[in-house]
């Protein structure tokens, strides 16, 4: 064993040790003694620490010394007027042949006011370029627009990976743990002892995106190209957050409603025909939904499920269920029993369970961190004349409560409801 391998052993055994030390004595102060211990032990950790760099120090400089002088020649270019805001590209396809002349050596103005306006962005090991922000507004509007199920969402932004949030899944009539509750007492008789029923929840974030080649020939149509990505990768990005949303296991990506243990399946009707929705499973539906969530709860439905909602009346009259969308000012969204409807191919297929949801998704925590990142290099597909676009987010999720919710009368509620199999 070399000496530097022989110092790192004791580092981890001086760590082993001060942990012991402080685990012993959680719930007392130190003793005297192993006051004077932790001392040494710092102390001499410190030294320890200082003997390893100076030694990583002596091998990386040995390395340096090792590596062959490159010759460089210089090439003499007029000096280029950098001035941040100035000269702005109208568009990612005019960005991208300006990245690509860089790398030829042709870099212009607009290329380098990019690399010196915006945090961060700076050519990389692989010739990448940060996609300036503006061009990434489009796609983050669209992945928090109304077609996306993330922007009905309680988003919690992340500074980390992965958060943990203390969850309690009482009700007024039950809010503490074990067999004790608030009650009455008369003189003389202790009252019941109870302890909050709290526990937590894990949320972390996952990456998902997608690396887009754009050929030379699109790359001449500036306009084109801006164009096709944005619709490319924002609709892609949004059919994949809206699937884990609504359906994600919670295995390397967002735990879906349709996943969580909180979800209430409301039966089908007696003797129903197979593949059919009617106006008593909406009823039921929508009041297996607190009352107090029935305003902010939203249907999310398969695209074969809507063509069964049209003409659909509330039970015994003649009072319209499902509203077409457009039909009332500032309404996209067609309604049902008064809530928008969202149609998304992601759900279940007709008649299978969970074709139509009845949902109050601000009680759906999404956690994102840093938003929507976007990258080019023309260096990936170098050979093809391709450039490489990369796009990605960092995503997760769960459901605000793990369990349905049982009333005083042991019925069920929750703010998760699915239509049953037919």
């Amino acid at each position: 064993m070399s000496i530097l391998e022989t110092v790192r052993a004791r580092i981890q055994e001086i760590d082993a040790r001060l942990s012991a030390l402080n685990e012993s004595a959680v719930e007392r102060t130190f003793t005297a003694q192993e006051a004077d211990e932790i001392e040494k032990l710092q102390a001499e950790n410190q030294e320890l620490q200082r003997e390893v760099k100076l030694r990583e120090s002596v091998v990386a400089n040995k390395a340096a010394m090792a590596q062959p002088v490159r010759k460089t020649t210089l090439e003499v270019r007029p000096a280029l007027h950098i001035t941040s805001n100035e000269k702005a590209f109208k568009n990612l396809g005019e960005m991208a042949n300006a990245v690509r002349a860089k790398a030829r050596g042709q870099a212009n103005d607009r290329v380098m006011n990019a690399l010196s306006t915006f945090a961060n962005e700076a050519t990389d090991a692989d010739g990448g370029v940060m996609v300036p922000g503006e061009f990434r507004t489009n796609i983050e509007k669209d992945l928090y627009g109304q077609n996306s199920l993330l922007s009905f969402c309680t988003k919690v932004p992340l500074t980390q990976n992965s958060i943990v949030i203390p969850v309690d899944d009482t009700m007024p009539w039950a809010p503490f743990s074990g067999t004790g509750n608030l009650s009455y007492k008369t003189e003389g008789v202790a009252l019941d002892q109870v302890k909050p029923a709290q526990s937590s929840l894990t949320l972390t974030a996952h990456k998902l995106g997608v690396i887009v080649p754009a050929s030379e020939e699109l790359l001449q149509d500036n306009s084109a190209f801006s164009a096709y990505i944005n619709q490319l990768v924002g609709e892609a990005l949004i059919y994949k957050v809206n699937d884990a949303i609504l359906k994600g296991t919670g295995s390397g990506q967002a735990k879906g409603f349709l996943s969580s243990s909180a979800l209430k399946t409301v039966a089908s009707g007696s003797g129903q025909v197979a593949g059919t929705v009617t106006a008593g499973n909406i009823k039921d539906m929508y009041f297996a939904m607190p009352q107090a969530s029935r305003g902010n709860a939203v249907w999310v439905v398969n695209p074969n499920v809507e063509s069964q909602l049209y003409g659909m009346v509330i039970s015994g009259t003649t009072t319209p269920a499902f509203v077409p969308g457009g039909s009332m000012a500032n309404s996209p969204f067609s309604t049902l029993l008064g809530r928008p409807v969202i149609v998304l191919p992601n759900a279940p297929a007709l008649g299978a369970a969970g074709d139509v949801s009845f949902v109050d998704l601000s009680k759906y925590w999404a956690v994102t961190k840093a938003g929507l990142q976007a990258d080019n290099s023309i260096h990936f597909w170098f050979d093809q004349v391709v450039q490489a676009f990369r796009f990605y987010i960092r995503l997760g999720g769960d459901t605000r409560r793990q369990s349905v919710i049982t009333l005083p009368d042991a019925s069920t509620q929750s703010y998760y409801v699915r239509l049953a199999a037919r």
